[in-house]
């Protein structure tokens, strides 16, 4: 079932991608093997075990997550209480769970994450049954991305 679109003001926003995913890449390839997609298949389901378990906790934040490649990005679409600070709480507690399931894993993965906090839009229309319109916009993306890419001295592995 597709993410609703949604549109809020005061969004906390996390945007986080695996660290030398793209070595990992060109390794796997050079060497034959599947590796790279078996850390994409275990950042996957560890993401999408994770939001099930918040989903079913009533006293959680709405968090939604939207995966590409290597990387999330986790927006607090509400609150149980209608408090802000327990949107950034629960995104921390689960940013913090996605970490530990995938650093304790074979593979050891390493991730470098962002939160902001600022309006966040994502937008999805369904064109044909081949061709989804999506789009992401706000400072609070846009912040956590740059945040994520471009740091002054630069965000690295396992840093958020």
């Amino acid at each position: 079932m597709p993410i609703a679109s949604y549109h809020g003001e005061e969004t906390f926003v996390a945007y986080l991608d695996i660290s030398g995913f793209k070595k990992l890449m060109d390794s796997s390839y050079r060497n034959g093997t599947n590796e790279a997609i078996e850390v994409l298949d275990l950042f996957y389901d560890t993401i999408i075990a994770l939001i099930l378990k918040n989903d079913e906790n009533p006293n959680k934040s709405e968090i939604s997550v939207l995966m590409l490649s290597d990387s999330a990005i986790l927006y607090c679409r509400s609150s149980p209480r209608d408090i802000k600070l327990d949107g950034l709480i629960d995104l921390l507690i689960l940013l913090r769970d996605i970490n530990s399931i995938l650093f304790n894993s074979n593979y050891n993965i390493l991730t470098t994450s962002s939160i902001s906090f600022g309006d966040f839009h994502y937008n999805r229309l369904d064109v044909t049954p081949n061709v989804s319109k999506s789009f992401i916009y706000g400072k609070g993306y846009v912040s956590s991305y740059l945040n994520n890419e471009q740091w002054k001295p630069k965000i690295g592995p396992g840093q958020c």
